[in-house]
């Protein structure tokens, strides 16, 4: 009886080395295309847009395309400063960007964004929104942004 066990485990472990085997490794080739765009606006750069109340600057984009838009993903960013102590820092943080101020005598919010477009003309436009929708310029300020489009070809 003893003998039989065995034998039954001896088969089984290599039956089972033997099925295993015989599997078929499969690689796939995973990856997309990445681009990568730095904007820079200076603060006397931006213009104040009267229909949507806000400032905002413009580039012409003649990379983006109809495939980009259609199925692509896009990631807006843009580099601020942050004080930590006495120390200020340059930081990257996602956009649309929403940060509250207090400037000694007046609270206020702003956003800071962009929008795509296709057509009329394909173009990025970058804004700057004040929570009172006010044409404020003492708040510009110089930014750079980075656009990340990820798309498969």
């Amino acid at each position: 009886m003893k003998l039989y066990k065995y034998l039954v485990i001896v088969s089984v472990a290599i039956f089972s080395l033997i099925g295993f085997s015989g599997c078929e490794k499969k690689y796939y080739e995973v990856g997309a295309d990445i681009e990568t765009f730095i904007f820079e606006v200076d603060y006397d750069q931006w213009g104040w847009n009267a229909s949507a109340n806000r400032y905002e600057y413009s580039f012409s984009f003649p990379e983006f395309d109809n495939y980009m838009f259609d199925q692509g993903s896009v990631d807006g960013a843009v580099y601020i400063w942050k004080t930590v102590g006495a120390t200020d820092y340059q930081v990257l943080t996602p956009l649309p960007y929403q940060q509250s101020y207090y400037d000694g005598t007046m609270l206020y919010s702003e956003t800071i964004g962009m929008d795509l477009y296709l057509e009329p003309a394909k173009k990025v436009v970058f804004y700057i929104q004040r929570n009172d929708l006010t044409a404020e310029s003492r708040f510009l300020d110089d930014y750079k942004f980075k656009v990340v489009f990820t798309y498969r070809q």
